[in-house]
């Protein structure tokens, strides 16, 4: 997808147009990174510290270094980089709070991409998601988890096998502060960051009223979602909810107008890599000429590990060739195959921070 493209996404999806601009600059990648279970809005970067106490949370609001922005405590290193990102804070949707209605909303936009799995961890994957961008990988979406049953999730909903306000400080916010906080650091430093996109989004929001469990459930009504990069004016807030955070109360905008123009059909699943290595003992490129050619029908998910041995893997209907000290294919659970990524890793040497 084009720059101007992305920016006609920007100020479609958010109804900018006439207003401050949200984004300018030319953008090349997006990193999407999915929030499975629906962080509460009310307890992370939507706070209504003078509500009463059913609706404001155990958590405090702490300050940015962009004066009149504040998020909650639970994301103290973040808090340090509100200048890289904005806040949409009038997000909401039609659907039902379902998980499945939500992520299935998230798949159909971002179908024929490459997916890095909540398995491997939040920091990592959005570590890996840096070096795709940085081989030439247009889209990445990281899921940060891949259940939100018997595991610390967004899901919040106060009682197992869901998550607690306990798990929000103690787990799920950490990782979330440590992985996008150190995402947003390496684009930056690589010079990549104003050409990258980061959005952070989850499914849904939460309840404004906190339940009789001492959590909070599903909500569609509103949300909040994060941008940063790629052109996107940090240190900024578009829109707003309601006292309760139960509603937009200014400048709403949709779900689908943001998922509609997500990148999510700019790979070409089909093609073919030359590459020829040099012939010394001591190069880590491929030894000899190797064609490597993957034909995908479908979307799967993508788990490179560097400097283990490979030969040819069959997965499913595509078929892929990862070579000795580049690219491993690992075949697991519902399957992960290289995609875009093989054209672009085999041969970069980055193989050695892949795993």
């Amino acid at each position: 997808m084009t720059g101007l493209a992305r920016r006609d996404f920007l100020r479609v999806a958010l109804g900018a147009a006439g207003s401050a601009p949200l984004f300018a600059g030319k953008t090349t990648s997006c990193i999407l990174l999915v929030l499975t279970g629906g962080p509460s809005h009310l307890d992370t970067w939507d706070m209504k510290p003078d509500a009463p106490s059913d609706v404001r949370g155990p958590f405090r609001p702490i300050r940015t270094n962009v004066p009149g922005i504040e998020i909650s405590e639970i994301f103290p290193r973040m808090a340090k980089h509100a200048d890289k990102f904005a806040l949409i804070r009038s997000v909401h949707s039609d659907g039902a709070p379902v998980h499945e209605d939500g992520l299935r909303a998230i798949d159909a936009a971002t179908a024929e991409n490459i997916t890095l799995p909540g398995a491997i961890g939040f920091a990592r994957s959005c570590r890996r998601a840096r070096q795709l961008v940085e081989a030439g990988v247009p889209f990445v979406r990281v899921n940060m988890f891949d259940t939100v049953f018997h595991r610390a999730t967004w899901d919040s909903h106060g009682t197992r096998p869901f998550s607690t306000f306990r798990d929000y400080k103690d787990t799920v916010g950490p990782a979330f502060d440590i992985g996008y906080s150190t995402l947003l650091e390496d684009l930056s430093q690589r010079g990549l960051l104003a050409t990258t996109l980061v959005i952070a989004m989850g499914e849904f929001g939460r309840t404004p009223r906190i339940n009789p469990s001492g959590g909070r459930d599903h909500w569609t009504k509103c949300w909040t979602v994060l941008l940063a990069g790629g052109g996107v004016q940090g240190g900024q807030v578009y829109g707003s909810s309601d006292a309760t955070g139960a509603e937009p109360r200014d400048n709403p905008v949709h779900i689908e107008s943001l998922l509609s123009r997500l990148p999510g059909h700019a790979v070409d699943l089909d093609f073919d890599v030359r590459h020829k290595a040099a012939d010394d003992g001591g190069s880590r490129g491929l030894r000899g000429a190797e064609e490597l050619r993957v034909d995908l029908v479908h979307r799967r998910e993508v788990f490179a590990i560097g400097d283990v041995d490979a030969d040819a893997h069959d997965v499913g209907q595509g078929r892929a060739r990862a070579f000795q000290n580049k690219l491993h294919v690992v075949d697991r659970d519902a399957g992960f195959v290289p995609d875009v990524a093989a054209r672009k890793l085999v041969g970069r040497g980055i193989d050695r921070d892949l795993a």
